[in-house]
Order: C-alpha cells, then structure tokens, then sequence
C-alpha cells in the first residue's frame, strides 16, 4: 500500500523571467542516462529506494513509496483530478549540453512553482493537476533535479514505449525511445500505462524547446481543471486546449498528440 508523507515546503519562487542555467559541471551524467535494467524488468532494480514525488499547486508535495516499483507508476496516489508524469529523454540522445540544461530546468519549475507551501496539507481535489516524477527516496534534502531517479524514468519510459508500438503508435514509440526529451505523459487517471481501449493520454516531446516555453508550460499544466472534468478523458482536451494558445504551440504542437491506447 502507498505511503504518502508531507514533506518540506520549498524555498520562494524567483521569477520567472529570471530563470536558472546551472553551469554544465553541475549536472551528474546520471541524472539523464538510461538505466542499465533490461525494458521491462524492474526487478534489477531495488524496491524501496525509489518513490514518486507530487507537485501540485493546490496540495503542496507529497512523496509516495511502494515494495513493488511498477506500483508506483501504475497505481499512483488517487484522488487528483489529471496527472501528468515527467520522464527523463534517452542517455544516447543527450549528445548537446542544452538537453540536460532543459530538463533540469523543467525540474527546477515545477519544484519551484508547482507546490504551495501553504496548502501541505491539504487532500487531493478532483479538479487538481499533479506532476509526477521518479525520485530516489532515501534523501529528500536535495534540489529536484539531483532527486530524480533516471533509472526508474528510463524503464517507464521504455515500458510506455513499448506498449505504444504494441498498439500502433509506432512514431511515439521511436520517439520516447531516441529522443533526449524530457517527455510529459498526461493522463485523467493514476496510471502511466493505459489500458488498451482505456483513457487517452497526452504525450508531449520537450526535445529542443527553448527555455521560454517550458516557463509558459508549467503555468498552464498548474492551473485548475474546469468544474466537473478531473478523471475523466475531456479533461486532455481541455489541457490541449490551454496549451494550443501558448505564443510557442506552433513549434510544440507538433510534438504533441493525444492517443488513445
């Protein structure tokens, strides 16, 4: 059974035009590689060092932890109205030092912008968004980007992709697979894998954004959901609709798709 502790709120937000670019020294290779594990095998990996974090601007962050790993992304904390998890691109892809500096600062926003420190304990609401991402939950006292478990990303990543070939939607597969990313994979229930026939998702591919758009991004993703949506597949279209009318959606578009499993 998931375990959910409240944890510390974060530190004041800085703004946002004033964004962070960490120096390339700082950024461990590991953070964005892929995990040595075979697709599909969770079990070279260890059960209890990993959870997920939740960022939600109405119910402050959460971590969850669980003895089996594929629970953690299949049977995620319920209650939230959409849930969108954030998977790390592929090691081979990172040849260029702005795809880590991209995906770090995704991190640092939502970490940053994604949480209220006032709401910590509040219940989750219907009409949230939550952000959800693999962390190695044996230290919390570290900034996100350092948290993040690219191990447990890489194999959702590639279990997602795999399934997605599995179901013809052979393009995504190839992208989740190749592309350094970072990848957000939204979905009206707490699960990343859908059942076939189940709710859509919305995948979008974050490889070679500017970090202008990832600012606008994780505003429109940490807004509430209109009245009577959350859990439900409309509620995508109404994310996809928010979204469609940032300044840069025709350089994201593209790279965006809802599919039905």
């Amino acid at each position: 059974m998931l375990a959910a502790l409240i944890l510390a709120a974060c530190a004041a937000p800085c703004p946002l035009s004033a964004p962070i670019n960490p120096p390339e020294t700082q950024i461990a290779p590991d953070l964005i590689s892929d995990p040595p594990p075979a697709a599909g095998s969770s079990g070279a990996l260890a059960a209890g060092e990993y959870g997920m974090l939740y960022f939600s601007g109405h119910q402050g962050t959460r971590i969850a932890t669980d003895l089996a790993l594929n629970r953690l992304y299949e049977d995620a904390l319920p209650g939230y109205g959409l849930y969108t998890f954030v998977l790390p691109g592929s090691k081979d892809a990172h040849s260029a030092a702005g795809d880590r500096l991209r995906q770090r600062e995704l991190l640092r926003l939502i970490e940053t912008y994604a949480s209220d420190s006032e709401e910590q304990d509040k219940a989750p609401r219907p009409d949230s968004h939550v952000f959800v991402v693999p962390v190695r939950a044996r230290s919390l006292d570290a900034p996100l980007a350092e948290l993040l478990a690219a191990e447990l990303g890489g194999l959702m990543r590639r279990e997602l992709a795999g399934i997605l070939r599995q179901r013809g939607h052979g393009q995504w597969a190839m992208r989740l697979e190749r592309n350094p990313g970072p990848f957000l994979v939204s979905a009206p229930e707490p699960r990343l894998i859908p059942d076939r026939g189940g709710m859509p998702r919305l995948l979008i591919d974050l490889s070679g954004m500017g970090f202008e758009v990832l600012y606008d991004l994780v505003d429109r993703y940490d807004q509430d959901l209109p009245a009577g949506l959350g859990g439900r597949p409309e509620a995508l279209m109404a994310l996809r609709t928010q979204l469609s009318t940032l300044p840069a959606w025709s350089q994201l578009g593209p790279q965006a798709r809802l599919i039905t499993p």
